[in-house]
């Protein structure tokens, strides 16, 4: 090809069909690689994306969870369900108690993975929850062989639709369970003090299920039941009952106690001047108690302390009162008088803001935390209508006194750190006496305490005389006329303005965390929560929740 010649092209293709040649196909292959390498490290990068996205998609890099970990994943929900089974209301149940036995089973049948990791996690199996219909000693057994060592624990519902006693193969089925089925942690009963079949001669299951439990703590068995178990739970609804008709089993390794009993015919058990437990339950087993729980406790006051002041072990005690408030019968107080030396923590439900007397009567120098609850009526069984504006909060006299004496020790000290208060309507002078009393409180709770709009500015004024160590401070369920601005001058007393980033100028940290609750209006609006949660962030460094007491779970 000479100088002046053109280089070679392709253009002449686009007006005449001449064939390519070997050279000129070449060079079209070429520009084709040369695109697709371009557009390469773009489609690289733009797939490294897509796999990375999918990484994130999937645990530990698209790899399965060890099977621990997904042990522990699955008890984060199993376990919920349990706890929201033990803090429902279960006057006859009617919530599903198969919730987390049949999520636990869903688990298992997703793969093989799952089930394995289910399998491999034993305390899943550990406890069983039943309706006495669905009881059977081969599936019970079959379901905790699972546990593999865990503690293990059974509890048997009845549902609301039950309302006949138990049959004779109820309790056969029970009994077999206690002598032959695997050694329990917990046993726990629930059912209805109802007349039986004709097979039972007309008893009640009170007195059936005494007689199997007598049955079987002296059965001579070569591992007897009353050797593993921990925790024993009875919870009869409905009916009077006699006294003889109750008996607690001597289980020497019992630490947990729950009973809720029906009414006792006060002439089987209660004479004059002689306060009694009204049923079978030895000395030795109250003495070995750390926990003890009554459920809607209608019992004569004398009947109560004369069971607890053998509790001298117990560290955790709950008494729920029923609607009828304990009654008095003449007898000497001193007598009467329990001290609980090991109790920490008390937990007084449904109790008269009036008839309070039985706080007198308890003496617990080891006391920490403090829970109680009240009953909204009078001591002439009247409700309070705080909204009425003639409406005075009550001064409360017995009752500061009461609280005061349960938790001093005999050299006048107070030991108590938690106080929770609920439902009850106070004068700020009787609750600033009570308060005033508990020195070292560390964490006070109100819910649905409402009292005098002048508490805080009174106990601003108190100063150090009055909480003077109150880290914790929780007001739930405040109406929503609450002022809450009125705290501001009570939460800067409680704090210093020093400079929390910087060291050696923090300043004395005395309240820490604040929550408030407040029951909505009927017109709701956010606009003065926000203020005041903008206020006490910016000003006073708490940890700090504020909002409507529906918009808050847990």
């Amino acid at each position: 090809m000479s100088i002046s010649e053109a280089p070679h092209t392709l253009s002449h293709h686009s007006s005449s069909n001449t064939a390519q040649d070997s050279f000129e196909s070449a060079v079209i292959r070429k520009d084709q690689y040369d695109t697709v390498i371009e557009r390469l490290p773009l489609e690289s990068r733009n797939l490294e994306g897509e796999r990375q996205r999918c990484e994130r998609l999937l645990p530990l890099g698209g790899k399965l969870l060890p099977v621990e970990l997904l042990g522990e994943v699955f008890a984060l929900i199993i376990y919920p369900l349990f706890d929201e089974l033990d803090l429902s209301d279960r006057d006859l149940v009617g919530y599903n108690v198969g919730r987390a036995r049949n999520g636990l089973v869903d688990l298992c049948l997703v793969c093989r993975a799952w089930r394995d990791a289910a399998h491999a996690t034993p305390s899943l199996w550990s406890r069983l929850d039943l309706y006495w219909g669905s009881l059977d000693v081969e599936k019970v057994c079959q379901w905790f062989k699972l546990a593999r060592g865990a503690p293990l624990s059974l509890i048997i519902h009845t549902p609301d639709w039950f309302y006949d006693s138990l049959t004779e193969d109820h309790l056969n089925i029970l009994e077999g369970l206690i002598t032959e089925g695997p050694p329990l942690d917990r046993l726990e009963l629930y059912l209805i003090n109802a007349p039986g079949d004709d097979e039972g001669d007309g008893e009640t299951a009170l007195q059936r299920l005494a007689n199997l439990l007598e049955r079987a703590n002296g059965a001579k068995l070569e591992t007897p039941p009353r050797d593993s178990l921990r925790s024993f739970g009875l919870q009869l609804h409905g009916g009077y009952a006699e006294a003889s008709h109750v008996v607690i089993p001597n289980l020497p390794h019992l630490r947990n106690l729950h009973l809720r009993l029906p009414g006792f015919d006060e002439g089987d058990w209660d004479e004059p001047g002689q306060p009694l437990v009204p049923f079978d339950i030895s000395r030795s087993t109250l003495e070995r108690l750390t926990e003890l729980t009554l459920s809607y406790c209608d019992w004569t006051a004398p009947a109560i302390l004369a069971l607890v002041r053998w509790c001298t072990s117990v560290e955790t005690m709950t008494v729920c009162f029923s609607s009828v408030w304990p009654a008095w019968v003449e007898v000497d107080e001193p007598f009467l008088q329990a001290l609980l030396p090991a109790v920490h923590s008390l937990r007084l439900l449904n109790l008269s803001r009036d008839l309070n007397d039985i706080l007198r009567l308890i003496r617990a120098p080891s006391l920490v935390e403090l829970d109680l609850t009240f009953d909204l009526r009078d001591s002439e069984g009247c409700y309070d209508y705080p909204d009425d504006p003639d409406y005075q909060y009550p001064n409360l006299e017995s009752l500061e006194s009461n609280i005061i004496s349960l938790v001093k020790n005999s050299d006048g000290t107070v030991d108590l750190r938690h106080l929770r208060l609920r439902t009850l309507f106070i004068s700020s002078r009787s609750l600033i006496s009570i308060l005033t009393n508990l020195p070292s409180i560390t964490h006070l709770t109100l819910d649905e305490v409402q009292f005098d709009s002048t508490l805080f500015k009174e106990i601003e004024a108190a100063g150090s005389n009055c909480l003077p160590h109150l880290e914790v401070l929780e007001l739930l369920n405040v109406p929503s006329s609450f002022h809450i601005p009125d705290l501001y001058e009570f939460v800067a007393s409680r704090k210093s303005f020093g400079q929390p980033d910087v060291a050696g100028m923090e300043g004395t940290n005395r309240l820490k965390e604040l929550t408030i609750t407040v029951i909505p209006p009927s017109k709701v609006s956010e606009l003065g929560l926000l203020d005041a949660d903008d206020a006490l962030r910016e000003h006073y460094y708490l940890t700090l929740y504020i909002g409507y007491a529906h918009s808050r779970q847990g």
